[in-house]
Protein backbone atom coordinates (compact mmCIF):
# COMPACT_ATOMS: atom_id res chain seq x y z
CA UNK A 1 0.00 0.00 0.00
CA UNK A 2 2.17 2.32 1.23
CA UNK A 3 6.12 2.86 2.40
CA UNK A 4 6.25 2.60 6.26
CA UNK A 5 8.94 5.08 6.48
CA UNK A 6 6.34 7.27 6.04
CA UNK A 7 3.83 5.68 8.52
CA UNK A 8 2.41 7.96 11.31
CA UNK A 9 4.51 9.00 14.08
CA UNK A 10 7.95 8.22 12.19
CA UNK A 11 10.35 11.13 12.43
CA UNK A 12 11.67 10.45 9.21
CA UNK A 13 11.50 14.21 8.62
CA UNK A 14 11.53 16.10 11.39
CA UNK A 15 14.52 18.28 12.28
CA UNK A 16 15.70 17.43 16.07
CA UNK A 17 15.09 21.23 16.94
CA UNK A 18 11.25 21.00 15.61
CA UNK A 19 10.41 17.84 17.56
CA UNK A 20 8.95 19.20 21.11
CA UNK A 21 7.41 21.56 19.55
CA UNK A 22 5.42 19.61 16.89
CA UNK A 23 4.56 16.35 19.77
CA UNK A 24 3.16 18.78 22.12
CA UNK A 25 1.11 20.68 19.62
CA UNK A 26 -0.51 17.40 18.09
CA UNK A 27 -0.80 15.67 21.90
CA UNK A 28 -2.93 18.49 22.65
CA UNK A 29 -5.21 17.60 19.80
CA UNK A 30 -8.35 15.12 19.67
CA UNK A 31 -7.03 13.93 16.28
CA UNK A 32 -3.51 13.93 17.67
CA UNK A 33 -4.54 11.25 20.04
CA UNK A 34 -5.58 8.77 17.67
CA UNK A 35 -3.88 5.73 16.65
CA UNK A 36 -0.99 6.22 13.94
CA UNK A 37 -2.34 2.95 12.14
CA UNK A 38 -5.81 4.81 11.97
CA UNK A 39 -4.02 8.64 11.63
CA UNK A 40 -2.46 6.65 8.49
CA UNK A 41 -5.81 5.44 6.76
CA UNK A 42 -7.14 9.10 7.15
CA UNK A 43 -4.36 10.53 5.36
CA UNK A 44 -4.16 7.30 2.30
CA UNK A 45 -7.67 8.72 2.02
CA UNK A 46 -7.18 12.36 1.85
CA UNK A 47 -3.90 12.04 -0.40
CA UNK A 48 -4.90 9.56 -2.72
CA UNK A 49 -6.14 11.04 -6.15
CA UNK A 50 -8.36 8.59 -8.63
CA UNK A 51 -5.96 9.81 -11.93
CA UNK A 52 -2.69 10.50 -12.54
CA UNK A 53 -1.17 14.12 -11.36
CA UNK A 54 -0.04 16.29 -13.81
CA UNK A 55 4.25 17.54 -13.14
CA UNK A 56 4.36 21.34 -13.25
CA UNK A 57 7.32 22.82 -11.55
CA UNK A 58 5.61 25.78 -10.66
CA UNK A 59 2.12 24.11 -8.94
CA UNK A 60 2.04 23.12 -5.77
CA UNK A 61 1.08 20.03 -6.33
CA UNK A 62 0.25 18.54 -2.65
CA UNK A 63 -2.62 18.07 -0.58
CA UNK A 64 -4.31 20.86 1.20
CA UNK A 65 -3.77 18.56 4.62
CA UNK A 66 -0.17 18.61 4.31
CA UNK A 67 -0.43 22.51 5.25
CA UNK A 68 -2.46 21.88 8.66
CA UNK A 69 0.66 21.44 10.65
CA UNK A 70 4.50 20.12 11.16
CA UNK A 71 3.46 16.88 12.48
CA UNK A 72 0.80 15.98 10.13
CA UNK A 73 2.70 17.66 6.96
CA UNK A 74 5.49 14.69 7.91
CA UNK A 75 3.12 12.29 8.39
CA UNK A 76 1.13 12.15 4.93
CA UNK A 77 3.58 14.05 2.40
CA UNK A 78 5.60 11.36 1.68
CA UNK A 79 1.99 8.92 1.61
CA UNK A 80 0.88 11.45 -1.17
CA UNK A 81 3.92 10.43 -3.61
CA UNK A 82 3.61 7.08 -2.50
CA UNK A 83 -0.08 6.67 -3.43
CA UNK A 84 -0.33 8.54 -6.43
CA UNK A 85 0.77 8.25 -10.07
CA UNK A 86 2.35 10.65 -11.97
CA UNK A 87 2.77 12.05 -15.54
CA UNK A 88 4.66 14.94 -17.26
CA UNK A 89 4.54 15.66 -20.87
CA UNK A 90 7.33 17.51 -22.40
CA UNK A 91 7.64 19.56 -25.60
CA UNK A 92 11.31 19.59 -26.36
CA UNK A 93 11.68 23.41 -25.02
CA UNK A 94 10.81 22.56 -21.80
CA UNK A 95 13.26 19.26 -20.62
CA UNK A 96 14.03 20.79 -17.72
CA UNK A 97 10.36 20.50 -16.27
CA UNK A 98 11.34 17.20 -14.55
CA UNK A 99 14.31 18.26 -13.08
CA UNK A 100 13.09 20.99 -11.25
CA UNK A 101 10.10 19.20 -10.10
CA UNK A 102 12.52 16.27 -8.70
CA UNK A 103 14.53 19.52 -7.10
CA UNK A 104 11.18 20.59 -5.31
CA UNK A 105 10.24 17.27 -3.97
CA UNK A 106 13.85 16.06 -2.77
CA UNK A 107 15.45 12.85 -3.03
CA UNK A 108 13.39 10.95 -0.32
CA UNK A 109 10.42 12.16 -1.45
CA UNK A 110 11.05 10.51 -4.94
CA UNK A 111 12.32 7.26 -3.55
CA UNK A 112 8.66 6.63 -2.56
CA UNK A 113 7.11 7.71 -5.83
CA UNK A 114 4.92 4.49 -7.05
CA UNK A 115 4.42 5.84 -10.52
CA UNK A 116 6.32 8.62 -12.92
CA UNK A 117 4.82 8.38 -17.07
CA UNK A 118 6.80 10.84 -19.11
CA UNK A 119 5.53 11.81 -22.60
CA UNK A 120 8.16 13.37 -24.89
CA UNK A 121 6.88 15.36 -28.19
CA UNK A 122 9.23 16.90 -30.59
CA UNK A 123 7.75 19.43 -32.61
CA UNK A 124 8.99 20.79 -35.39
CA UNK A 125 9.06 24.72 -35.95
CA UNK A 126 8.25 25.81 -39.28
CA UNK A 127 10.96 27.94 -41.09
Amino acid sequence: MFNRAWCAGNDYDKAPETKQLQSSTMENSPFGRLAPELRNKIWALAVKKGEPIGIDAYDDLEPPITKVCRQIRNECRGMFYAENDFEAIFIYHKNKLLRRWIKVIGRKRLAVVRSLTVYYYEIERAS
